[in-house]
């Protein structure tokens, strides 16, 4: 197509479009000049970018004779005649472009085409895609014969076995006794003046997560003495708990024993503690003989024996409160417990077991921040030559454990 037929269609001047053309490098000398298939579709984009406005373009072609409306019909007419008139006028644009600036810049923007100028054909295409699902099944059928053949990866994924778990699932979970045996401490020293009992209320509010509610009025005074963990659930803890109440001004001081049943909850990173602890009498314990449990039995080692044994016992607890890697390479089932300090060991028995291991029951004092509590550990010692290895502990001395 010629390019003053093009700028008919177009409804733009037929001048205009031959310098647009020139701008795009189509080698085009007069708007009669044929226009390929690829040099139209050139043109038509640099159009597209102009925005279908070529009036800048008529200012810098004032320097050349127009070609009339009534022109154009000639070269339909007559072209070969027509061919020859605009060789006369014929005018270098690119000259004149040079000389002249300000005028906006026509710049066209490929548009992206997969097959464009032919460079990928839709059969190749197909061919890439077949070839994409053919790698696909290939790495399909790799797999599923490794798989049927028997073979498994070198990071096996180890299960624990039932015994294994139930271990897991039995430990201790030392913020939570923490947690109640604080609770318990607080809860049996309750003081006899008015002034303390607001600082009571304030104190067990801590532990409840909200305003201490328990009519206080009727409570007599106690004084803690020592508790003893009995059992720790999920959900509940029982505690043997020794309180005095009276004084000793009056003669009436009592001590007594009780078992205390607490319910708890576990509250984004913390306890609190659910209703009122529930306290039974100590007979119903150990039932209608009521045995008495009293830590006096002496156990019948020979001194440098027992000399050794208590030393490993102190070390055990010293890392059990202090260093953590310690407790690792002479105990196992212990957890580390930053929040206690050991004191002391105010109480120990071993008896010898059938294959050479010491069961130990031990008392120990610890101190936290609300003060000084005893603590009760029966558990196994196993001898190594001259080290010595702790496991299978339990956190109560049981009342026949000298028999």
């Amino acid at each position: 197509m010629e390019i003053y037929k093009l700028a008919r269609e177009l409804g733009v001047k037929s001048q205009a479009l031959l310098f647009l053309a020139q701008k795009e490098g189509i080698e085009a000398k007069s708007v009669a000049s044929p226009l390929t298939e690829e040099e139209m579709d050139k043109l038509l984009v640099a159009f597209d970018e102009a925005g279908g406005v070529l009036e800048p373009l008529l200012e810098e072609t004032q320097g050349v004779t127009d070609v009339k409306e009534e022109e154009d019909t000639t070269y339909v007419d007559k072209p070969q005649e027509d061919d020859k008139a605009p060789k006369k006028k014929t005018f270098s644009f690119a000259k004149k472009t040079q000389k002249k600036s300000g005028r906006p810049k026509i710049k066209a923007r490929k548009k992206f085409n997969l097959y464009q100028n032919k460079k990928i054909s839709p059969k190749t295409v197909i061919w890439i895609v077949r070839g994409f699902l053919f790698l696909l099944l290939s790495l399909v059928v790799f797999l599923s014969f490794f798989i049927l053949s028997g073979y498994k990866p070198i990071h096996e994924v180890k299960t624990i076995n039932v015994s294994e778990r139930s271990k897991y699932s039995e430990s201790v979970d030392f913020k939570a006794k923490l947690f109640l045996d604080n609770f318990i401490k607080s809860y049996f020293d309750y003081p006899a003046n008015k002034n303390s009992q607001k600082d009571y209320s304030t104190k067990m509010s801590s532990f409840y997560g909200k305003e201490y509610q328990e009519d206080l009025s009727k409570r007599k005074s106690s004084r803690f003495i020592e508790s003893t963990l009995l059992s720790l659930g999920k959900e509940k803890a029982e505690y043997l708990v020794t309180y005095e109440t009276g004084s000793k001004k009056s003669k009436n001081l009592k001590s007594k024993t009780v078992q205390t049943t607490v319910y708890f909850e576990k509250k984004d990173k913390g306890y609190v503690v659910v209703g009122v602890p529930f306290v039974q009498d100590e007979q119903s314990i150990y039932g209608k003989q009521n045995v008495k449990r009293e830590l006096l039995a002496s156990d019948q080692l020979p001194d440098e024996t027992k000399k050794d044994l208590d030393k490993f016992v102190e070390g055990l607890f010293t890392a059990y409160t202090t260093n953590q890697n310690a407790l690792g390479t002479i105990s196992s089932g212990l957890n580390y417990n930053s929040a206690e300090k050991f004191n002391k060991v105010s109480y120990s028995y071993y008896k010898k077991q059938a294959n050479g291991a010491y069961k130990a029951y031990v008392q120990a004092l610890f101190h936290s921040e609300l003060g000084e509590y005893k603590q009760e550990f029966s558990f196994e010692i196993k001898q190594n030559g001259k080290t010595y290895f702790a496991t299978d502990f339990n956190y109560y001395i049981p009342a026949n454990y000298a028999d």
